[in-house]
């Protein structure tokens, strides 16, 4: 956070002094690509299941990551946004800000923090019982059963395909407008 004075430490900050000096813009790329939640998927294994994405086998593990964050879900979208009002308020008063990517970074440890992986993912029971609340549209599967990741898939992308489409979509368009 920016207290008045530049620290060497403030990355951020220095570039933007800098491309102030050019007469350049600036437009810094947050890449969140760590646990910020700080939950070890073991010993905080309700907490942490809670924030990720399963696919419809249940698995968490993409092809470039142990797990992927629900971009769905309001402690991850909380703290995605935290991060970037942070980023935006320690540069709002340089002449050289113009804005902050949130690029969707498919390959190199991308997190999930702002977008879903695909509709192979997203049959967690969080995210489901969202869609159910919000769409009134009961989704075969109870909590528990090993077999509802795929059950819910089958549904989802068979007979409701298109209601399922359109609500993620409406989702994350909601989210990146609290981004924005």
């Amino acid at each position: 956070r920016h207290t008045g004075t530049v620290a060497t430490s403030d990355t951020p900050r220095m570039l933007a002094l800098v491309a102030e000096k050019y007469g350049q813009q600036f437009v810094p790329e947050l890449h969140v690509s760590v646990n910020i939640f700080e939950l070890d998927p073991e010993k905080d294994a309700e907490a942490f299941n809670e924030l990720v994405v399963r696919d419809l086998n249940g698995k968490t593990k993409t092809t470039w990551m142990a797990h992927t964050f629900n971009a769905l879900h309001p402690r991850v979208q909380d703290k995605y946004v935290e991060l970037v009002g942070e980023l935006a308020d320690n540069l709002k008063d340089s002449p050289a800000f113009a804005g902050i990517s949130c690029r969707l970074m498919l390959s190199w440890q991308w997190a999930g923090y702002n977008a879903l992986p695909g509709l192979k993912f997203g049959y967690e029971d969080w995210t489901i019982a969202q869609f159910e609340k919000e769409t009134g549209i009961d989704i075969p599967g109870q909590d528990g059963d090993p077999g509802r990741f795929k059950a819910r898939f089958d549904f989802l992308t068979g007979p409701k395909k298109q209601q399922w489409i359109d609500w993620r979509c409406a989702a994350i368009t909601r989210f990146v407008k609290r981004i924005r």
